[in-house]
């Protein structure tokens, strides 16, 4: 069953009862402060149903001065077009990715009006260099390089014209092996050359992704299309700004408003939602057994077809009988 649809449902059948809270302090108006920890158990719209640790039921209302942030894992199978990721990773003179990426986080934007330079450059699609990210965080302790305006988010890697290579679909996927292929070849190991001195620097892109095959992974940085090869063992972590993703039995932190009266019902100021479980990975293991599944039917229709073509004539016509 879809899990949203199993939101519904649970919220459908929810039923008002006090909610029990770790701690209420008295504020004007009437109203306490009310935090608590639990887990989802349904979700309508803005508002969510949580089941506090102490098994009593809150209804929680998320409204649009509420600071959320929803935080996991995911599974390679989790990762599709329109994905908004970041990572870091080591490019050559020709924009060709020298290793595979070992760890990549899918995000939303954070909306506010007023952001560090290093949130900014973290969320604005591009290429940067590692003295870019340095100069970022360095702005966020409030040092000289401190600024609110968005970073250069086309500075691609190091090139002789200035031009990173762009590939722009998948057909391109063989080009960019050959290209590492030739690389490898004439590497610094070949030539007892550094990477420095080949050209190799660390980048930081942020962008959105474009398609995925297999392991390889289409990013669109700014304008610039990159292809990247992600680890077997690649890390992909979750961190988004919405409850696109939340699902039943997920881990709650909620920090808000209740009135005394009713204290089943709490406006949330913020919320805090930690994935149960890796996203994607109960549809890869689902696909898993779907696919050895078919692979034994196969194997069984085959070995049937197997025998009957040894069989003589005679044999097919008996057996037909």
């Amino acid at each position: 069953m879809d899990c949203r649809k199993l939101l519904v449902i649970c919220f459908a059948v929810f039923l008002g009862s006090n909610c029990q809270l770790i701690r209420g302090q008295g504020v004007a108006g009437g109203l306490e402060v009310a935090e608590f920890s639990g887990k989802l158990a349904a979700m309508v719209g803005n508002q969510i149903k949580v089941t506090t640790e102490d098994k009593k039921d809150c209804l929680v209302n998320i409204g649009s001065d509420t600071t959320t942030q929803f935080q996991g894992t995911a599974d390679k199978s989790f990762l599709m077009p329109g994905l908004l990721v970041r990572f870091d990773g080591k490019f050559d003179m020709q924009g060709v990715p020298q290793a595979p990426i070992e760890a990549i986080e899918i995000f939303t934007p954070i909306m506010s009006r007023r952001l560090s330079p290093q949130v900014i450059l973290n969320q604005t699609p591009g290429i940067y260099t590692a003295e870019q990210v340095a100069a970022a965080k360095e702005g966020d302790r409030g040092g000289k390089n401190n600024t609110r305006q968005a970073p250069n988010r086309n500075t691609p890697p190091p090139t002789k014209t200035n031009t990173p290579a762009q590939p722009n679909n998948n057909a391109n996927v063989r080009t960019n092996d050959r290209n590492a292929s030739r690389t490898r070849n004439s590497g610094p190991e070949k030539n007892n050359q550094t990477p420095a001195a080949s050209g190799v620097q660390d980048f930081r892109i942020v962008g959105q992704v474009g398609a995925v095959q297999d392991n390889k992974l289409q990013v669109v940085a700014g304008n610039r299309p990159l292809i990247v090869m992600l680890s077997e063992k690649a890390k992909i972590t979750v961190s988004t700004t919405d409850t696109q993703f939340v699902g039943v039995g997920d881990a709650v932190s909620v920090s808000g408003l209740r009135d005394a009266a009713q204290p089943q019902y709490v406006e949330a100021q913020s919320i805090t939602i930690t994935a149960a479980k890796p996203l994607g990975a109960s549809e890869a293991k689902d696909a898993s057994r779907n696919s050895k599944a078919r692979g034994t039917a196969d194997k069984d229709k085959h070995d049937k077809e197997t025998t009957t073509s040894d069989k003589s004539p005679r044999e097919k016509r008996e057996a037909k009988k």
